[in-house]
């Protein structure tokens, strides 16, 4: 009786997390594109860490990181009129440490992370995406946390913003065209 329940527990428990995880993932709308069209709309700022969050610096990262994904072809345009996919992006917050403690998640972890000195960038971003050609589908990712920690002699004040941003809109791409399994 208590394999029973536990296996009908199981299922019931996979079945909601795997409702969550696909509710707001675009891939079923383009798994048969070969390219999609992708143009960054709007970068609002509301973090701002001396000057090192720009939209700038945001907006090329995010057109080298659409560039090189690789199952998923994404070519960034100029002009919302010819994209597949509209993205709005609000950077919310954004943290840098030098020198951060190691993370405590195992024992190979903080060995790993302990090994050299690290630096830390946290990004929080909202992105609003739209979808033009499938009758303006909107989907929200609210509180979009990424942390990227390295080196600290490759990952100073100056360029840890864009390599924050790297890792966020990498891992935001993914989720949101993906399928996720």
């Amino acid at each position: 009786m208590k394999k029973i329940s536990f296996l009908i527990i199981a299922f019931v428990s996979l079945m909601v997390f795997s409702a969550f995880a696909s509710e707001d993932n675009l891939h079923h709308l383009f798994k048969d594109y070969s390219v999609i069209k992708i143009y960054l709309n709007n970068v609002e700022i509301t973090a701002s860490h001396d000057g090192e969050v720009n939209e700038k610096d945001f907006r090329e990262v995010f057109k080298e990181m659409a560039e090189k994904r690789i199952n998923i072809k994404f070519e960034p345009v100029d002009t919302a009129d010819q994209a597949d996919v509209v993205v709005n992006a609000h950077i919310e917050e954004y943290v840098y440490r030098k020198r951060v403690l190691p993370r405590v998640t195992s024992m190979w972890a903080l060995i790993a992370d302990g090994t050299r000195p690290k630096s830390m960038g946290k990004l929080r971003i909202d992105y609003e995406i739209t979808c033009p050609n499938h009758n303006n589908h909107k989907v929200a990712r609210e509180n979009f946390i990424t942390e990227e920690r390295l080196p600290v002699e490759d990952m100073y004040k100056e360029i840890a913003f864009i390599h924050s941003a790297r890792r966020n809109v990498n891992r935001f791409l993914y989720r949101t065209f993906y399928e996720q399994k």
